[in-house]
C-alpha cells in the first residue's frame, strides 16, 4: 500500500512512512529502517520515486545487469588472477554499461526515451464511459396527482458526484467544463469505494432518525443494506433528489477533509486507504458466488445429529437486560438456585451472573460518563465530518484511494497543454481514462477517435448537457 502513494504526493509518503514506524516501531528491524522506510521513496521503489510514465524498477535493471556480468565474467576469466581482488564491480558496471547502450543507444539518447503515451491501451474504455454519459435520459417527472411511480435513474456517479475547483475554490461545472476561457481547474472524481462508504453512512444515519418514530413510519433502507455491496449500487442509482444533495454534501466535506496530513483518528491503515491510489478491480461489482453448506452431521441411525449454537457473552448479557426490561425490575435469584446453579448443556458457553443494577451494575456503566468509543472515535458533536472507523469502509476489491485528482493547464505560447492525475495507471504509463475525458468534454479533442458513424461533436454536446444539468441538481442546495 505505502508503494502505491501517487507520483505527485511526496507528502503523504513521508506521513505514512512516520506513522508506520511509530505503531510497528517494535516489529521493524534497524536495517529495513535504514534502508527502506527512510522518508526516501526511491529506496522502496514506489510510484512516487519516478516520473510518471517512467519505468525506474531496480529489480529489472539489476536483473539485466547481471546477464551481462556473466558474459563479462566468462571472457575475463582466462586473465583473473587468484591472487587479486574479485572484479565482479567492475563486471557488474560493465554490464549496466552494455545494457544502457542497447536500451538507449549513445548516438540517440532520446530515441526510447522520449516515446508517446499509450493512448490506445486506454481510449475505447473511456469513450464507452462517456457514451453512457451522452446516451444518459433523466427519468420523466411525474406530478403529484398522478397515478404513476414516480422512476429514479441517476447519472453515473463518476461525474455525478465529481467536484471541479479553479485555483482552490469549488466551481460548478457549467462555468469551468467546455469553457475555453478558463486556463487551469482540477477535477476530483469520486473512487467507488468513498462513494458507497458516504453513501453507507447516510443511510445508517437515515435509520437512526426513525429509531424514535411514531408506529408506522420507518426508513426505506435497511440496516443490513448498508454492508451490502449489490444493494448500495442499487440505491446509488435510484437516490432521491434529497438524498443525493445529502450524498454530495458529505462527499464534499470529505474532499476538502482529504488531506495529507494525517487526521486525529487515523492510523497507518485507514491513512492510506485514503491517500494511496490504486486501480479497482475490473470485476469488483460482479455478485459473490453462493456459499457452499457445510456437510451435515449423521448419527448412527443416518439421522442429522442437530448443530448446538453456543452463544457468546455479549449475547446472553443483552438477553438478560431484555428479560429485566419486560419484568420492570431485577430478577431475584432464590438461594437455593444461587446454591445449586443449572449446569450448562454440554458445549454451551457457561455465562457468569451479572448484576443489573447497583454500583458495579452493567446499567450504571452504560450510563456513566467516560465511555469509549471505538478505535479512537472521540464524542464531538460540532464535527461537521463523520468520523469513520476502519470498519464503516466499504472495501472493494484491489481499490485504495478516495480522489482521483485530475488537473488541466493551458499553458503558455511556450508550454504546451498538460493533463495531469494521480490515479494508478497515469503513474505508471504517463496517461489514463481521466485524461481523455477532459480532453473530449473540456477541449473537444477527437484526433484519437477512430472514423465512424459515430458523431462525435453531437456525443461531446450531449454528454456535457447531461454533466452539467444533473451536477448542478444535486448541488442546488449547497
Amino acid at each position: 500500500m505505502l508503494s502505491k502513494i501517487a507520483w505527485n504526493d511526496i507528502e503523504s509518503y513521508k506521513v505514512a512512512c512516520a506513522q508506520l514506524l511509530i505503531e510497528y516501531d517494535e516489529h521493524i528491524k534497524d536495517h529495513v529502517r535504514k534502508a527502506y522506510l527512510n522518508g526516501d521513496p526511491s529506496d522502496l521503489g514506489s510510484h512516487c520515486s519516478h516520473r510518471p510514465g517512467e519505468n525506474m524498477s531496480t529489480n529489472a535493471a539489476e536483473s539485466r545487469g547481471k546477464e551481462h556480468q556473466k558474459g563479462q565474467t566468462s571472457a575475463l576469466s582466462s586473465e583473473a588472477d587468484p591472487d587479486e581482488e574479485s572484479k565482479n564491480p567492475v563486471h557488474m558496471w560493465a554490464g549496466f554499461a552494455i545494457d544502457a547502450n542497447r536500451h538507449m543507444p549513445l548516438d540517440d539518447p532520446l530515441k526510447d526515451f522520449a516515446v508517446n503515451a499509450p493512448r490506445d491501451k486506454f481510449v475505447e474504455s473511456a469513450l464507452n464511459e462517456l457514451r453512457k454519459v451522452s446516451r444518459y435520459s433523466p427519468p420523466k417527472i411525474e406530478s403529484s396527482s398522478s397515478r404513476k411511480v414516480q422512476q429514479y435513474n441517476n447519472l453515473t456517479s463518476t461525474f455525478l458526484y465529481s467536484i471541479v475547483t479553479v485555483g482552490g475554490v469549488e466551481k460548478p461545472h457549467e462555468v469551468v467544463l467546455g469553457n475555453n476561457q478558463i486556463d487551469s481547474f482540477t477535477i476530483y472524481f469520486p473512487t467507488a469505494s468513498r462513494t458507497l462508504t458516504s453513501l453507507s453512512l447516510m443511510m445508517r444515519d437515515d435509520i437512526a432518525l426513525y429509531d424514535q418514530a411514531p408506529a408506522g413510519m420507518g426508513s426505506r433502507f435497511k440496516i443490513e443494506e448498508t454492508k451490502d455491496v449489490q444493494k448500495l449500487i442499487k440505491h446509488l442509482s435510484t437516490l432521491r433528489p434529497k438524498e443525493a444533495q445529502a450524498l454530495c454534501r458529505r462527499l464534499a466535506e470529505k474532499r476538502r477533509a482529504n488531506t495529507s496530513e494525517l487526521q486525529p483518528h487515523e492510523n497507518v491503515t485507514m491513512f492510506l486507504l485514503r491517500r494511496a491510489m490504486r486501480k479497482i478491480d475490473p470485476k469488483w461489482a460482479e455478485p459473490p458466488p453462493p456459499r457452499k453448506k457445510p456437510p451435515s452431521k449423521k448419527g448412527k441411525k443416518g439421522k442429522v445429529e442437530p448443530v448446538e449454537v453456543n452463544a457468546d457473552f455479549a449475547q446472553l448479557t443483552q438477553e438478560k437486560l431484555a428479560r429485566d426490561k419486560e419484568a420492570g425490575e431485577v430478577e431475584v435469584v432464590s438461594t437455593a438456585t444461587a446454591a445449586r446453579p443449572a449446569r450448562p448443556k454440554r458445549g454451551a458457553f457457561d455465562a457468569e451472573e451479572i448484576p443489573i443494577d447497583g454500583d458495579d451494575g452493567v446499567l450504571e456503566s452504560a450510563m456513566s460518563e467516560g465511555l469509549k468509543f471505538d478505535e479512537g472515535l472521540k464524542s464531538d458533536a460540532s464535527d461537521t465530518i463523520d468520523r469513520e472507523t476502519l470498519r464503516d469502509r466499504i472495501r472493494l476489491k484491489r481499490e485504495l484511494g478516495d480522489w482521483v485528482e485530475t488537473q488541466f493547464c493551458l499553458g503558455s505560447k511556450d508550454e504546451r497543454m498538460q493533463i495531469t492525475c494521480n490515479c494508478e495507471d497515469y503513474s505508471v504509463w504517463g496517461y489514463c481514462d481521466h485524461c481523455i475525458y477532459i480532453e473530449v468534454l473540456h477541449r473537444g479533442k477527437f484526433d484519437f477517435v477512430s472514423k465512424g458513424n459515430e458523431q462525435w461533436q453531437e456525443n461531446r454536446k450531449k454528454a456535457l448537457h447531461n454533466i452539467k444539468t444533473q451536477c448542478g441538481h444535486v448541488r442546488s442546495s449547497q
